[in-house]
């Protein structure tokens, strides 16, 4: 139903005359309101015809021109949604059921599938075979009026089934074979590494060969042939690595046994040991930590599975402790030889610093130490977490000043090179 209305009235005609396209039929008489000096009528279109829409006024003096308007009437019954799955699996060619609302007097709907999907229906619904190969846009149209309506769309996302993973060794020790699981059928599998330098793989039977010592992690690739989907799984290869070892809140490097000292004090250090290393699932692989030789002389108690914390009770020894980790591949063990603060030894208060922090360093075998940093004066480099350089001085005092407020918040290293010794430590400045 329509209404079509003229304004304003001319000299208040008092007689009009209509005409509507084809097809149209008017409701009634027409309206006149004087008060707002326009005249108007109801009117059935329709389903498809257009044309104009005119009037006339007469007995107002004089036969009014004609008022004509176009009426373009277009077939825009665009489907509603579209219902059914939004993903099509690889290598799947299972028929799939799709359907859109019925539309009143709309009796022929036109279907697009996405390429190389097979199926017809011109209802509402349709049921359509996939190629197994790709996913894409389904689409459906009304038709009336001698046209198609715009098309109501669905987008149909290509992928795996979610159970099909691969499966093999993990952690890899030398060599081991991956497969897919769930594979999807008539299909084969390319297999491919992301380590190739570290860790090949046959391309064809997934068979995988660790190369050299090489330890870390590994991503393993099998791409499935028809739909070129690939499936991945990141593994572990080889013994476990330490990612770091800290003693009293400085970390690695520490050197082997046998090679330099890590200095403590008697009945007053913590020496606070943790350990983190990395196994198949990037976890902390089972570590023990062994104190050599010297019971009743240095005591120890674990603070959690990769934390132990040790306390010397005697100023005239040295130890070991013996720091290892374990996976289905290997032990290996990391060696940290302490003395009792036997030659140059470095400390940093407060860390962590905010404007300035202090470096003291001593020299135990001398019995001036002013006077041995006097006749060999140490350098001081403090680096980044990058490797840059944030400050570096020479020096000959025994405690020396260096401004950090300038300084990014973050964690720095700290290195001191006097004599033949290299004397490091972690530092933390925080604003």
């Amino acid at each position: 139903m329509g209404k079509a209305s003229a304004d304003p009235i001319e000299n208040f005609c008092t007689k009009y005359t209509w005409t509507f396209p084809s097809n149209w039929i008017q409701q009634g008489s027409y309206s006149i309101d004087e008060a707002n000096q326009a005249v108007s009528v109801s009117v059935k279109p329709d389903n498809c015809t257009g044309g104009n829409v005119t009037v006339q006024g007469f007995n107002c003096g004089t036969s009014s021109k004609i008022a004509t308007i176009p009426v373009t009437r277009t077939a825009q019954y665009v489907p509603a949604a579209i219902t059914g799955s939004s993903t099509a699996y690889c290598s799947n060619t299972n028929p799939i059921a799709f359907q859109t609302l019925s539309i009143p007097n709309i009796t022929i709907y036109k279907w697009n599938l996405p390429s190389g999907w097979t199926g017809s229906s011109t209802s509402n619904s349709i049921t359509v075979t996939p190629n197994g190969k790709n996913g894409g846009t389904i689409s459906v149209q009304s038709f009336a009026c001698n046209s198609y309506s715009n098309p109501s769309s669905k987008a149909i996302g290509f992928q795996l089934d979610p159970s099909t993973t691969i499966s093999g060794a993990n952690p890899l020790c030398r060599s081991g074979t991956f497969s897919v699981v769930n594979q999807p059928s008539g299909t084969s599998t390319t297999w491919t590494s992301s380590v190739p330098n570290n860790l090949s793989i046959n391309a064809s039977t997934g068979v995988a060969t660790q190369l050299g010592n090489y330890s870390g992690y590994a991503t393993i690739t099998g791409t499935i042939s028809v739909c070129n989907l690939p499936t991945s799984q990141t593994i572990w290869v080889g013994n476990p690595i330490y990612n770091s070892i800290s003693i009293d809140g400085n970390s690695e490097p520490y050197p082997l046994c046998g090679f330099d000292n890590i200095a403590f004090t008697a009945n007053t250090d913590h020496i606070i040991v943790t350990n983190a290393s990395a196994n198949t699932s990037g976890q902390p692989a089972p570590v023990t930590y062994t104190l050599n030789g010297m019971a009743g002389v240095v005591s120890g108690s674990a603070l959690s599975s990769t934390t132990y914390d040790f306390r010397a009770k005697s100023s005239n020894t040295s130890f070991n402790i013996t720091v290892s980790a374990s996976n289905s591949c290997a032990t290996i063990q990391q060696c940290l030889q302490f003395s009792n603060g036997i030659g140059p030894m470095l400390a940093t208060y407060p860390n962590p610093s905010s404007s300035t922090m202090t470096v003291s360093v001593t020299d135990s075998l001398s019995t001036d130490n002013a006077n041995a940093l006097q006749q060999s004066p140490y350098r001081l480099i403090l680096f980044d977490r990058f490797g840059g350089t944030a400050y570096s001085v020479e020096s000959d005092q025994t405690e020396l000043q260096i401004p950090v407020s300038t300084l990014p918040s973050g964690i720095y290293y700290l290195n001191v090179y006097y004599k033949d010794a290299m004397l490091k430590r972690q530092v933390v400045i925080h604003h």
